[in-house]
């Protein structure tokens, strides 16, 4: 509930959706989640379970380096709070920008993908993409530059989602 009142309660458009994409945690999906994302707009999908590598940036482009510049850094002894807020801090700012925005690329979150390297291996199914959205009124007719882009690789949906 805090992550969804910190990120999206006092944005400037409220009327517009938003679309998160989120795991099967359990406590992302209470009822009272579900109804206070529906309040602010925002549209809750469900990553399918062993699809966060394929979809999720931070799986595919930055956890690696990320966790490896974390481990180089940890001892037998657990660090205290301050030393692993400044481990995560240096350790975040150890990754490149570029390593941050080809995780966006490659998961189709980007406008420009020119600099991205693209997985040919990845399949996506753009009929069942095209209706998920066009069911929660998210595809449009026509997309340009200036549209945000939003994916759905979950084909999944119930009358529960919709809260």
């Amino acid at each position: 509930m805090k992550f969804l009142e910190f990120y999206f309660a006092n944005r400037e458009n409220l009327g517009d959706k938003i679309l998160l994409l989120w795991d099967d945690l359990s406590a992302h999906w209470t009822l009272e989640v579900k109804l206070y994302a529906k309040s602010l707009n925002v549209v809750l999908l469900k990553v399918p379970p062993r699809y966060t590598a394929a979809c999720h940036p931070a799986d595919i482009s930055w956890n690696k380096p990320f966790k490896g510049l974390l481990r180089r850094l940890w001892s037998l002894v657990g660090p205290s709070r301050p030393i692993m807020t400044d481990w995560i801090t240096s350790s975040w700012g150890a990754l490149s920008e570029k390593t941050i925005r080809n995780g966006f690329a490659r998961v189709g979150l980007l406008l420009d993908t020119r600099e991205a390297a693209v997985d040919d291996n990845v399949e996506v199914n753009t009929e069942n993409l095209i209706a998920c959205l066009e069911n929660y009124n998210l595809a449009e007719a026509e997309v340009n530059s200036d549209d945000d882009i939003e994916t759905n690789s979950s084909g999944s949906h119930s009358e529960d989602d919709d809260l």
